[in-house]
């Protein structure tokens, strides 16, 4: 009995040092691959939520159906102002996104130096 227990804290022990010297090869190889996915995703799916693609395809096409001039000069106006603004919440996400990617390539690199300067 006491042997099994200590052949599982032994391989306990073991696994944990293990983990610990392959968690960066890990952090810069296939979570950094995860995480650039994971950004592109997000990029995808808030230009999908702006429909700014939509917006730009239906640029010149009259709103409501109106066919007139005044119709269609408003619609063309309307439809600049919306893609302006959509634009420039999708330059904000883009930054957003990018800023969290940089915090992810970043932080493994900040916490060992707050743990070095902590310990010296």
């Amino acid at each position: 009995m006491f042997s099994k227990v200590s052949l599982v804290i032994t391989k306990s022990i073991f696994d944990s040092i293990l983990d610990f010297f392959y968690f960066p090869f890990w952090w810069y190889t296939k979570g950094l691959k995860d995480v650039l996915l994971w950004s592109f995703k997000k990029i995808l799916n808030g230009e999908k939520t702006l429909g700014l693609r939509i917006w730009m395809m239906n640029l010149f096409h009259p709103m409501y159906g109106v066919t007139d001039w005044q119709g269609k000069i408003i619609s063309f106006f309307m439809r600049l102002i919306q893609i302006f603004f959509r634009s420039i919440l999708f330059l904000i996400w883009i930054f957003f996104i990018f800023l969290l990617f940089s915090i992810w390539l970043v932080a493994p690199v900040f916490v060992i130096y707050s743990i070095l300067k902590l310990i010296f």
